[in-house]
């Protein structure tokens, strides 16, 4: 929870914005109730991974079998299409893309 914590705007802004809590005010509260409203969002993570698992081991290998958390998204017909391997070397950030445009299926 720490880390999604130092993540502000997004937990204690923005997302309660979304769901209707415009009036939510998170510096008020002790560490315990941030843990409980940051909660919700760790376990839709952990099942995020659970239901990632194959693409986790095949992008990370044996260490994708215990990512314990992941942000999943699915990419749009309307951005720059990349193949799978820029996909992956970009979520790893190990090096640019190439200027090659793939579509993906």
């Amino acid at each position: 929870c720490r880390i999604l914590d130092c993540h502000v705007s997004q937990f204690y802004e923005w997302l309660p914005w979304t769901q209707g809590q415009r009036d939510f005010d998170a510096s008020n509260l002790t560490w315990e109730q941030k843990r409980e409203h940051l909660g919700h969002w760790l376990e839709r993570f952990r099942i995020a991974a659970d239901g990632a698992r194959q693409v986790l081991i095949e992008t990370y290998g044996d260490d994708g079998r215990t990512i314990r958390y992941a942000e999943t998204f699915e990419l749009t017909q309307y951005g720059r299409q990349v193949s799978i391997s820029d996909f992956r070397r970009l979520m790893a950030g190990l090096e640019p893309l190439t200027d090659e445009v793939v579509q993906l299926d």
